[in-house]
């Protein structure tokens, strides 16, 4: 049985319909009056076309049966849906760095580490590094930082085996992608990649991952060592919202609507950029 994401609502009544390999499910009457409503169909016809289409196509339950909701066809439900697992989250950011900027800059200049590792002496903001290095965060609550840890902390907190899983593939995908988009005139400064386990334990990448939301993208045509790059990336909200003096405390100031115009034309110039 594959799930999929759909809006909330409150259950009444039960119907049983038939789920993708041909078991029942009860779904509440709501949210299947709903679905017909939206589709056009009279209940009657919903009905007769689900339990038809099941047995020929296969159909997708949007949640588990206790939280059952509205069972619609692939093709009814193309475009505004996606399938789902539910996994257990780690509650790690796994952050990758290719260059030496922001937080990891700020503590290199007082100390010469990041997140603990002593890197070379005498490197420059916005160089790159000599190797990817793997700096982990906590996931703050909503509304607070994210907090810089060393791997023996984040060992700690996951167990040194899957610590060490999660850092090396974290790597590899950094690694696969910064190359990917150097060859676009994109450099891939650093990422954030999370991760969940299933129940058999297997890791799995979870959330978004390479966007200018996880990710400093800068143009390579541009870069040079010692200097803040110009970026693809909410950088360019972080520089505004520095010139205007911001605390970074709420409330948030109002954006200006040509800030969001121009942050808006960075993402698209990445994303033409990279998948042309």
């Amino acid at each position: 049985m594959e799930q999929m994401s759909a809006a909330g609502g409150a259950a009444v009544s039960e119907t049983v319909f038939y789920s993708r390999h041909g078991n029942s499910v009860a779904v509440p009457s709501e949210w299947f009056m709903s679905g017909t409503q939206a589709l056009g169909l009279s209940r009657s016809e919903m009905d007769h076309q689900l339990l038809q289409r099941a047995k020929q196509t296969g159909v997708l339950v949007l949640e588990e049966a206790h939280a059952s909701r509205l069972i619609c066809e692939r093709e009814e439900v193309r475009g505004r849906s996606i399938v789902v697992r539910k996994l257990t989250p780690l509650p790690i950011e796994a952050v990758v760095r290719g260059y030496l900027e922001g937080s990891g800059w700020k503590e290199y200049s007082e100390s010469g580490t990041v997140c603990g590792i002593r890197l070379p002496p005498g490197l420059k903001r916005a160089g790159k590094l000599p190797q990817p290095i793997f700096t982990p965060a906590t996931k703050a609550e909503a509304g607070h930082h994210d907090e810089n840890i060393d791997f023996d902390r984040m060992a700690k907190m996951v167990g040194r085996e899957r610590a060490e899983q999660v850092r090396d593939t974290a790597i590899a995908l950094y690694q696969a992608a910064a190359a990917y988009a150097l060859d676009r005139g994109i450099i891939i400064a650093d990422t954030k990649f999370e991760f969940g386990v299933d129940e058999a334990g297997r890791l799995v990448l979870i959330d978004e991952a390479l966007t200018p939301d996880s990710s400093r993208f800068w143009p390579l045509d541009t870069w040079k060592e010692g200097a803040s790059p110009e970026s693809f990336d909410k950088q360019y909200v972080r520089n505004w919202l520095d010139s205007i003096g911001f605390k970074r405390t709420p409330p948030a100031p109002a954006m200006p609507a040509e800030v969001a115009a121009r942050t808006s034309q960075k993402y698209q110039e990445a994303l033409n950029r990279l998948v042309g």
